[in-house]
């Protein structure tokens, strides 16, 4: 798994990030102190208050995810 923290601000950068985890083939994990959500959930992301920054864990073998998250965060 690779770990990396980001910062949601907006409600389009919530969905963007959803619609990418959604085409991810095992799971993407998004953590909060305690809190851990299923990175395709908008909901549990939303719980989460992600503009103050949570961290997100994705598979190695995820590359196309990989180079989103790198280009946009």
């Amino acid at each position: 798994m690779v770990t990396k923290v980001i910062c949601l601000d907006k409600m389009s950068d919530i969905m963007e990030f959803v619609n990418e985890a959604h085409k991810v083939n095992g799971d993407i994990l998004v953590r909060k102190g305690v809190y851990i959500v299923d990175g395709k959930s908008i909901m549990g992301i939303i719980s989460l208050s992600p503009s103050d920054g949570v961290t997100v864990e994705y598979p190695e073998d995820a590359s196309d995810f990989a180079d989103y998250i790198n280009s946009k965060f």
